[in-house]
């Protein structure tokens, strides 16, 4: 009878114990709208969020990935609303509140003009009172912190910026070339070519997941993720997504 009613309490405190530890594999990831990577309205919600998910998933966690805008996803990663960002370069400022990843790709960011502009490329640190469009938030490039010639001006959202610019209230943009290609093949498929792509890289940004600091098992789900890429590339895995995403 003892024996019996030993084993019953063992059972019980198995039964308590066990929705702990799997509520502590739940993880829940945000990312911004930035398609081909992060988008709630393509497969596995993008590129970016599929490679996260997929790592995750294989290191026995199970991640859910919200979709908001930058600024949003940034304050709520850094208050602890969400565990970890599914993609974002890596800062020195970022770097205090958050623990990233190995990279998962490498970001090509490039300049974007309208083709009548009177002004070229390589000018463009020359020029006076050239105005930039920039999505608030992103770490393009330390060139673009402080340019004494250029007008900044914030924004929300790459298409944005590039609706700014075919209206002519903007002189340039910049962002990832393949946003920028994803951008103007859906919304500007009649116009694209009103619109003229830098043939040269101005940056390129090194693409991480990124967990916050105060979730307490921060640095065990970075060293799962970073496991589980390993693998991933070493069996074709991280290859076919992104073949499949970037076709």
């Amino acid at each position: 009878m003892i024996k019996i009613k030993s084993i019953l309490i063992t059972g019980f405190c198995l039964l308590l114990f066990l929705p702990t530890v799997q509520a502590g594999m739940s993880l829940t990831l945000v990312g911004d709208a930035w398609p081909p990577y992060v988008d709630r309205n393509l497969p596995e919600q993008g590129m970016a969020s599929e490679i996260v998910v997929t790592a995750l998933k294989r290191a026995g966690y199970e991640p859910k990935v919200r979709v908001e805008n930058w600024m949003r996803v940034l304050e709520g990663g850094e208050i602890g609303i969400y565990d970890g960002i599914v993609a974002a370069w890596n800062t020195p400022e970022r770097s205090e509140k958050f623990l990233f990843s190995d990279p998962y790709y490498v970001n090509t960011i490039k300049l974007v003009k309208r083709k009548d502009a009177d002004f070229s490329f390589r000018r463009i640190f020359q020029e006076q009172g050239l105005v930039v469009g920039y999505v608030e938030g992103y770490a393009y490039n330390e060139k673009l912190k402080k340019p004494q010639n250029l007008i900044l001006v914030p924004s929300n959202h790459v298409l944005q910026n590039l609706m700014k610019l075919q209206q002519g209230q903007i002189d340039l943009t910049l962002a990832d070339e393949g946003v920028l290609k994803y951008q103007l093949a859906n919304y500007f498929a009649n116009n694209k070519d009103q619109f003229e792509l830098d043939d040269q890289v101005f940056s390129e940004r090194q693409l991480h997941f990124m967990v916050s600091k105060l979730n307490p098992s921060h640095a065990k789900i970075i060293q799962a993720f970073n496991q589980s890429l390993a693998e991933m590339k070493k069996d074709g895995t991280y290859q076919k997504i992104v073949d499949r995403h970037l076709k």
